[in-house]
């Protein structure tokens, strides 16, 4: 502390304040603190917002962060928002620095890596035409009980909930805590 004290008042031409009570809390890093503030988790205790989240900091005196300006009610803030939007739009907020990941052995994978892994690996277990899987997405709780079916390989389900969701008679069909299908006739395949 005495160091950093010394090098801000050779600096600035000022010294913090000994007691604490003004400049700045350091404080000792752990392996949690570091993975937390390489992976900016949003967590509001997080060493990694300092660099990464500026949604949650605020300008200081009169000056405002980006988001901030959402909240100010002038014509100028709104049309400042506007040609910050303008500016960042498509623009990655936080990137690698150039040779970190060879650094540390990190190799992320492209899209087309992770689909043709994927389709070694993966076990085909039914098939849902594209009208049906088009309903089927438009809709969280029939996405999920969906997926779910999907996952423990419950193909009876899978179907029945697909002719289900294809003839729109689901209505009453799932149970919305459990996801289980309450009306037996869609587990029978003869339905059509």
């Amino acid at each position: 502390r005495k160091r950093w004290a010394d090098l801000l008042e050779r600096k600035t031409g000022r010294r913090p304040d000994d007691h604490g009570d003004v400049g700045v809390a350091i404080k000792r890093a752990n392996d949690q603190d570091i993975a937390g503030y390489i992976t900016k988790i949003q967590e509001s205790d997080r060493v990694g917002h300092e660099m990464a989240r500026s949604d949650f900091k605020t300008g200081r005196a009169e000056s405002l962060m980006p988001f901030e300006l959402l909240d100010a009610p002038s014509r100028r803030s709104a049309d400042l928002w506007e040609d910050f939007y303008r500016s960042t739009k498509g623009r990655r907020a936080i990137t690698w620095s150039h040779g970190l990941k060879d650094l540390f052995g990190i190799h992320e994978l492209e899209d087309q890596e992770i689909v043709d892994d994927t389709e070694e690996t993966a076990e085909h277990l039914t098939t849902v035409d594209a009208v049906t899987w088009d309903r089927i997405k438009s809709e969280p709780q029939r996405l999920a009980a969906m997926l779910e079916a999907a996952e423990v390989g419950d193909v009876p389900r899978i179907d029945a909930l697909a002719r289900a969701f294809a003839f729109g008679d689901d209505g009453e069909l799932l149970d919305e805590q459990t996801g289980q299908i309450l009306d037996p006739r869609w587990a029978d395949p003869s339905h059509s």
